[in-house]
């Protein structure tokens, strides 16, 4: 008869869990692009095209897929209810991608701040990028009857598991726009509760 002490059990226990490969996550590399369709009115961003309250969108693979993220080939995005502003914002597994190497998880950290001013909000010449106040957004008069709208996201990029694999991951969208106004003009139509709809691309990678 084996007698089994707690000193036995122990060192039992230890030997077992050295024998475990703890999962890491793999290192992100290259650059992803993606694109959809995207809804930005008075009551959020949606990922889609008739703002609807959905679990998720689906994300349809860009031109440029390289490392990490070649084979891309499905995604998925939820949409971001409520007022945004520039700060922290915490939404894990806000973003997928289906890659050749697996499924990258995207978690969503942060929104950066618009790179315009809020001056050019009036403003008609081609150039002006106007960012209202406390927002989020760069609103850019590309031509003479054409907006584009822009809005980043910063967050961590991981396959499997959060870990020492994780990187530091901008996404950034484009929202383009043809004919359709003045930086003046656009403003309150994203204000309103149809808002401006639009597709959009998005690309993805690593920070520096």
């Amino acid at each position: 008869m084996i007698k089994l002490t707690s000193s036995t059990i122990t060192l039992s226990l230890i030997g077992l869990l050295s024998l475990i490969t703890p999962a890491t996550a793999q290192t992100i590399t290259g650059s992803g692009s993606v694109s959809g369709n995207l809804t930005l009115n008075a009551t959020g961003v949606f990922f889609n095209s008739g703002g609807v309250t959905t679990p998720a969108n689906p994300l349809m693979p860009g031109s440029s897929n390289t490392g990490s993220f070649a084979g891309l080939s499905t995604g998925a995005i939820h949409n971001l209810p409520g007022t945004l502003a520039p700060g922290p914002l915490v939404i894990k597994s806000f973003a997928s991608f289906n890659t050749s190497a697996g499924t990258i998880i995207f978690d969503l950290q942060s929104i950066a701040p618009g790179f315009g001013s809020s001056d050019a909000c009036s403003a008609v010449i081609t150039g002006s990028v106007c960012t209202p106040t406390g927002s989020p957004f760069s609103i850019i008069q590309t031509a003479p009857n054409a907006v584009s709208v822009s809005l980043t996201l910063h967050g961590l990029a991981y396959v499997a598991s959060a870990g020492s694999g994780s990187a530091t991951t901008t996404v950034s969208f484009s929202m383009q726009t043809t004919m359709i106004g003045t930086i003046p003009s656009i403003l309150p139509v994203i204000a309103s509760a149809a808002g401006l709809q639009n597709s959009f691309s998005a690309t993805i990678a690593p920070s520096s």
